[in-house]
């Protein structure tokens, strides 16, 4: 149903060591650079999404230790993570290449998301895009943490560039397959 978007909260090149052992883990990890690790196929689950965690493909991103809400994602990372939904969609689509509105099970919930779709917090009003699960009404959680900012508010408002390069039919990807997490 859904492509979601995360920050992982380090600025390491890789998080297969992380994920080999952590119990949680993520179908994609982006560094700055653009360069693009897959942990699990897309057609398994990985535990980044909760509640969501059945029919979402999720990408974690490096970056968020410095400044987690002001730190843009790079022009690399906007061109690797739109390679990633071409290439989600290529496959799975019926997720439609549109911006998910909330974490509503159903339509609302479908297309290119991100994290604090499914997050309580403090978090601005809707029309904001930086609203959280609780200012669009509810719906699935994504995390019990919160006010988790994840991704942070300026890579938020950069999801539309994403979808703005898909749109433009963005380059296929380059994916650095690391084996299946049993």
């Amino acid at each position: 149903n859904r492509l979601n978007l995360h920050v992982a909260v380090s600025e390491a090149s890789s998080l297969y060591g992380f994920f080999s052992g952590a119990g949680v883990c993520s179908h994609f990890y982006v560094r700055k650079d653009g360069t693009i690790e897959q942990y699990v196929g897309i057609d398994k689950y990985s535990g980044s999404d909760l509640e969501g965690n059945d029919a979402t493909i999720s990408v974690e991103t490096q970056g968020g230790v410095r400044d987690a809400q002001g730190e843009e994602w790079t022009g690399a990372t906007l061109r690797a993570l739109a390679s990633i939904f071409v290439f989600v969609r290529q496959q799975y689509p019926e997720i439609p290449e549109r911006m998910a509105a909330s974490s509503k099970i159903g339509e609302s919930s479908k297309g290119l998301s991100w994290h604090r779709l499914g997050i309580d917090g403090n978090f601005p009003e809707l029309p904001s895009i930086k609203a959280g699960r609780i200012q669009r009404g509810g719906g699935m959680h994504y995390s019990l943490s919160r006010g988790k900012i994840c991704p942070g508010d300026a890579k938020i408002e950069q999801i539309h560039k994403i979808l703005a390069l898909v749109q433009g039919e963005a380059p296929s990807p380059i994916v650095v397959p690391v084996e299946d997490k049993p």
